[in-house]
């Protein structure tokens, strides 16, 4: 691929409310959407092109996790995404995923946040090979799930999708045995002693 002088890296940064997700995406999913959504002025003129994934993407990890429901994305935009070498005439995008994580933090008791970022660099090329454009884009965004919903929605096929979930908290760890004991010990007590008194009264 020519080279180029590569332009300066656009940061973007996106923090959004943190509520109760609504379309709980896997976490797979929710990374391609984010690059979807870092990519949207570059894919957005193109009617068909080449898609190269690279780095992280290209892996024994993730390769399929993210780059395929990305290119999904794209074809029910309208898009004709081809895989390189396919569609030699078409434009060339080149992607590297420098980092993708997912990752949680508790909220309350039953919920996490869970944090979706990724890091991405990608190169535009026409298809006489000339460079028409290069960035890099930073994003991320929290939704929370509960517990429950969190497992589910892992792929235990990479580390990238499958993170882990915070501990409960010691104190809780701690009481919720004890509770279950004590309403153990109190139904015990109460069945032995309607009993003791029907005996009684009998």
């Amino acid at each position: 691929m020519p080279s180029a002088v590569r332009l300066a890296p656009t940061f973007i940064l996106v923090f959004l409310s943190v509520l109760p997700a609504r379309a709980q995406d896997a976490h797979a999913d929710r990374l391609a959407g984010l690059a979807a959504t870092c990519l949207v002025e570059v894919v957005s003129p193109l009617d068909a092109f080449r898609f190269q994934p690279q780095g992280v993407l290209a892996g024994a990890s993730g390769t399929d996790l993210i780059s395929s429901p990305l290119a999904a994305t794209w074809t029910r935009a309208g898009h004709r995404v081809h895989r390189n070498p396919d569609g030699a005439e078409l434009p060339l995008l080149v992607l590297t995923m420098d980092r993708a994580a997912v990752s949680y933090r508790r909220s309350g008791r039953r919920n996490v946040v869970r944090e979706s970022a990724l890091a991405l660099t990608w190169w535009l090329s026409g298809a006489d090979g000339a460079v028409q454009g290069t960035d890099a884009c930073h994003l991320s965004e929290e939704d929370i799930l509960t517990r429950d919903a969190a497992r589910s929605l892992a792929d235990r096929r990479s580390t990238i999708t499958d993170p882990a979930l915070p501990p409960r908290s010691r104190l809780r760890q701690a009481i919720e045995p004890a509770v279950l004991l004590g309403a153990t010990a109190v139904g015990t007590y109460l069945l032995f002693h309607l009993r003791s008194r029907r005996a009684d009264n009998g």
